[in-house]
């Protein structure tokens, strides 16, 4: 509703609280504007003609918090250059509150014996249905308990579950705001939301359809630990049909190709190992990776089982560490707090045999801890596993380096990954005959 103008561009200066004080207005943006996502551009020459309105610092009276204001009446007084609430038309936008008298006078109409309700508007934008077992305030106020129901929430799911859904949840936060919702605690919430989220995710994002499905549980994760409905059923407790047809779509369009991924044989595994000691690296990264690839094998360990994601999420509650070695006369026990197999936490111990040949776990960690040690103090919840710069083993610095030296090896290292150890070892358990239930266990 505001008026079509030709008015010359015009760029007001901002108020002395403003002025006076840039670095908590650079603060202020940061968290109202980048952070929530109210950002597009930046553009070159957008508009013709346009209008900058001042920015001030208000402060409230009690609780002295400051926030952002914009004049949009500013600038006052001036015939040439019109404010912004100039130029909207009065008539049609005008509001005024409701007030007591005119609940006086509809009481007064309708006389004795009328009935009165009080009754609070939620919020028209949002769709999502809330349950209504609301937590008492005796509860909400009991902090041992509030500790322990935040403790439970975080070991409802792994670490790097949680990481995805974060970031599925983020995304869909950054896709409502900038298509224009406003929300103070969870987003508005619907079957042709999600949908149109799909299409955000496949069209703009140019995600995966395995990807996309991640995200979507990741926003019925925080949808359900906020006390709201599984946003992904209906009323009914049934799937989302129209929902369930989008995503088929994204899987048909995509048509996702099959990736070669062949096994490490303990033939390859030699050539590695041979490849390492001839040298690849440096003397310490060499019998690293050495030790490392003889452990994978061995130990039919996954990537992320000696790996992290990122050195600064080391964790020794998790991960891997020196302490987690303990040898024997004759065998070597890892120590694995965490696995894919062991969704309970309780530990796995896995046996590594002392085997008296050129390629053996046992000879390789020995060797390989008490270099360890000399290079670097430590302490026995360190990392087991360190790069030359004494950071943890990330999973893809290292399947970075064992491709290289599966190319250096004559081989098509497109075709290796992390898990290609785990599948040569029982690749290799199979030939020698093994039984199948001993190699999964």
């Amino acid at each position: 509703m505001v008026s079509t103008t030709d008015l010359p561009t015009k760029e007001c200066r901002n108020s002395l609280s403003a002025r006076t004080q840039p670095d908590v207005v650079s603060d202020l943006i940061e968290k109202e504007v980048f952070f929530k996502g109210f950002l597009y551009g930046p553009f070159k020459d957008p508009f013709q003609n346009y209008r900058v309105s001042p920015i001030g610092i208000a402060e409230g009276k009690y609780s002295g918090k400051k926030r952002l204001i914009l004049d949009l009446s500013s600038p006052h007084n001036d015939d040439k250059h019109l404010s912004i609430n100039d130029l909207i038309d009065k008539q049609d936008c005008s509001m005024s509150y409701v007030r007591i008298d005119d609940a006086i006078d509809v009481i007064l109409k309708f006389g004795r014996n009328s009935w009165l309700a009080n009754r609070q508007i939620p919020q028209t934008s949002s769709q999502c249905s809330t349950t209504s077992n609301e937590v008492p305030k005796q509860l909400r106020c009991n902090v041992v308990l509030n500790q322990a129901v935040n403790e439970l929430w975080n070991s409802a799911i792994a670490n790097t579950t949680r990481t995805v859904y974060d970031t599925g949840f983020r995304k869909f936060e950054t896709f409502m705001l900038l298509n224009g919702f406003q929300f103070s605690n969870l987003p508005p919430i619907s079957e042709d939301i999600l949908i149109y989220f799909i299409a955000h995710c496949f069209k703009i994002l140019s995600l995966q359809y395995s990807t996309i499905k991640l995200y979507l549980c990741g926003i019925r994760y925080k949808y359900v630990q906020g006390n709201q409905n599984d946003p992904l059923q209906s009323a009914h407790n049934t799937p989302l049909i129209r929902l369930d047809y989008v995503l088929n779509s994204v899987k048909r369009l995509q048509k996702t190709k099959n990736h070669i991924r062949l096994p490490i044989t303990f033939e390859i595994l030699e050539k590695i190992v041979n490849c390492l000691r001839k040298g690849f690296c440096s003397k310490f990264t060499d019998l690293m990776l050495r030790t490392a690839c003889i452990v994978a094998f061995y130990g039919f360990l996954r990537c992320g089982e000696f790996t992290v994601s990122k050195a600064s999420q080391f964790d020794p509650h998790i991960n891997l560490c020196i302490e987690d070695v303990v040898f024997h006369s004759d065998l070597v026990v890892l120590k694995l707090k965490q696995s894919k197999t062991d969704p309970f936490r309780k530990g796995i111990n896995i046996q590594l045999h002392k085997l008296g040949q050129l390629i053996c776990p046992y000879t390789i960690l020995l060797e390989y801890i008490q270099i360890r040690k000399e290079f670097s103090p430590t302490n026995q919840t360190d990392p087991l596993f360190i790069t030359i710069d004494k950071k943890p083993l990330e999973r893809q610095y290292f399947i970075t380096c064992i491709k290289k030296v599966l190319d250096i090896c004559g081989f098509n290292s497109s075709h290796y990954n992390g898990h290609s150890f785990r599948i040569g070892a029982a690749t290799s358990a199979g030939k020698a005959k093994i039984e199948d239930h001993l190699i999964k266990t």
